[in-house]
C-alpha cells in the first residue's frame, strides 16, 4: 500500500535545523517530502506561494519576523502548521493560531512522529484553513485585550 505524499514546507533561519529535520524526515518518515526550504518568512512566504504545501515546519523566531507574524499576512492559510522553536513560552501563542503541533529544538524524533500522526489524522477530518483563520481571530481578540 503507497501512502500519499504530505507535500511540505520548512521555514528556519537556522540551516542546521533544516539539514536536522531534513534528515529525520528522509530516515523515518519517507512519506513526508520537503519541496522547499526558506530562511526567512519573507522567502517563506513566497515559498507558500510557489508550492501550495499541505504542511509548514515554521520557525517561531526568525530574523525578519515571528512565525505568527508571518501567518498573519497571509489571506488564506490552506496547510496546516507544526511550529518549531528553541523557546517554550511561544507554546500558548501556538495553541492560539490552532497549531497541529509544537516541537523544541533540538526536534526529538518521537515527537516528530506523533506530530506526523496527528497531521494524517487531522487532514482526514479537518478544514486546516478554517481552523487557522479561526485561532487568527483568536489571537487578535487576545491582543485587543491585552
Amino acid at each position: 500500500m503507497q501512502t500519499e505524499k504530505i507535500r511540505s514546507i520548512i521555514i528556519d533561519d537556522d540551516p542546521f535545523i533544516h539539514d536536522l529535520l531534513q534528515d529525520k524526515l528522509n530516515l523515518y518518515l519517507p512519506e513526508v517530502t520537503i519541496m522547499a526550504n526558506a530562511f526567512n518568512g519573507k522567502e517563506g512566504l513566497e515559498k507558500i506561494e510557489t508550492f501550495q504545501p499541505d504542511l509548514v515546519f515554521l520557525d517561531v523566531e526568525m530574523i525578519d519576523m515571528t512565525g505568527f507574524e508571518m501567518l498573519m499576512q497571509m489571506e488564506k492559510i490552506p496547510f496546516q502548521t507544526i511550529f518549531i522553536t528553541s523557546h517554550t513560552h511561544y507554546a500558548i501563542k501556538a495553541i492560539r493560531f490552532n497549531a497541529l503541533d509544537y516541537l523544541i529544538k533540538p526536534i526529538d524524533l518521537e515527537e516528530l512522529k506523533n506530530a506526523i500522526n496527528r497531521y494524517k489524522k487531522n487532514s482526514k477530518e479537518n478544514n486546516p484553513q478554517e481552523n487557522l483563520k479561526l485561532a487568527l481571530q483568536n489571537l487578535k481578540l487576545s491582543l485587543i485585550h491585552i
